[in-house]
């Protein structure tokens, strides 16, 4: 895409790295967001790796 530039890269462990490719105005309110953003997605897979509950096991043993 045009305008696009990388950020910023690292590595996040010893297998895995990131690449963060802007385009437009990145300012302190833009940071901002995706901050929350990556906070949001840090609790989706927190949810994932955790599995069912005793409830959900329960009501699927159950047929629900």
């Amino acid at each position: 895409m045009a305008g696009e530039r990388e950020l910023t890269t690292g590595l996040l462990a010893k297998q895995a790295s990131f690449r963060l490719i802007m385009s437009g105005n990145i300012g302190v309110k833009e940071i901002e967001r995706l901050i929350k953003k990556l906070e949001l997605d840090k609790e989706i897979l927190a949810d994932e790796d955790e599995g069912p509950s005793d409830d959900e096991i329960a009501d699927m043993n159950s047929g629900k």
